[in-house]
């Protein structure tokens, strides 16, 4: 059509139910060249990971993989099989993670185990290099920014759906089958010893939703692996790690399977980050006040949830997708 001298009025009208070219076109056209309007709450989602067939990045992934592992959390494994070896030698020891306990120091005690706790963030920091390096991006597992007030949005049903139903399920089960989990509590520790264990809980948060839900469940995809296996597999990582609960791995089996069943569906890691580690805070929090878990919980979680909405929905532009959609605009 480029050098067309004919009148304006003999062109052909733009293409019925599509949107004309975007830039500007090589002649004159009589119609509008306005984009098409915006479509509205669709969410921006990976989808599933294809499948890589190349046999020398198979390997790759699979060393890499099997280096984070071995960071995280193999080293917990081992620590959770020997809580559970002398549970059974001595049944009155206390099971979980080894504390560093310094006599005659709650101070020091605390921070020097603060510091202990953060050490399963290197494994955390690996993948995000590892994610990097390879080009894929921290958006390739959903740990990008783009869906802010989608994130915040999605934490009530996390927090319903994954963490609270599943393990009030659960412990339900524990009830009436009258089994108990191990004892996790040590009750000779202080009020001192509480910043280690919040240090921990956001610890957890972030580096077992990192590694074992965004990446293990994205390598495993790319693998080719049938979504049962990915699931199994998931799980079975997860709980590997509690098995100091004991039958209190119950609830936890039940929360795994959730979690890795809505992550598939949602792709967005920061919901559960963000409501795990408030999960393992609220018990902490709860075990040194004799308060309730669930009061706990919703006493922080509503109204942060509900300010940060507030927050980012006065001051955040809409989120505008490549496909011109916007994901979450109130």
């Amino acid at each position: 059509m480029a050098g067309d001298s004919r009148p304006l009025a003999n062109l052909p009208p733009p293409p019925a139910a599509s949107p004309p070219p975007y830039g500007p076109p090589p002649y004159p056209v009589p119609w509008s060249i306005s984009p098409a309007p915006l479509k509205r709450l669709r969410p921006l989602s990976a989808g599933p990971s294809d499948a890589i067939s190349d046999p020398r990045l198979r390997r790759q992934l699979i060393v890499e993989l099997i280096i984070v592992l071995a960071v995280f959390p193999f080293p917990y494994v081992v620590n959770a099989l020997i809580q559970v070896a002398l549970h059974f030698s001595q049944p009155s020891s206390v099971s979980g993670h080894f504390s560093a306990v310094i006599p005659g120091n709650v101070v020091l005690s605390a921070i020097v185990g603060a510091v202990i706790e953060m050490e399963p963030l290197a494994a955390a920091a690996l993948v995000l290099y590892l994610l990097w390096r390879g080009g894929e991006g921290w958006s390739a597992i959903g740990l990008d920014r783009r869906q802010r007030r989608g994130d915040i949005a999605m934490t009530l049903p996390v927090w319903l759906f994954v963490f609270l139903i599943p393990q009030g399920l659960g412990n339900m089960l524990l009830y009436l089958l009258h089994v108990h989990a191990f004892a996790t509590n040590d009750p000779t520790q202080t009020i001192g010893y509480l910043p280690p264990l919040v240090v921990s809980s956001f610890v957890a948060g972030i580096v077992e939703e990192i590694v074992v839900l965004g990446f293990l469940v994205r390598r495993l995809e790319q693998f080719g692996l049938r979504s049962p296996t990915v699931v199994m597999i998931a799980v079975a990582v997860r709980i590997s790690y509690h098995l100091y609960y004991g039958p209190g791995v119950l609830p936890i089996l039940l929360w795994a399977i959730a979690s890795v069943i809505v992550y598939r569906k949602t792709r967005r890691l920061w919901p559960f980050i963000m409501v795990h580690a408030l999960w393992d805070a609220s018990i902490f929090v709860s075990g040194f006040t004799n308060s309730s878990v669930l009061a706990v919980e919703a006493a922080v979680l509503l109204p942060t949830t509900i300010v940060l909405w507030a927050l980012w929905h006065r001051d955040s532009p809409p989120i505008v997708g490549s496909n011109g959609d916007i994901p979450f605009n109130a």
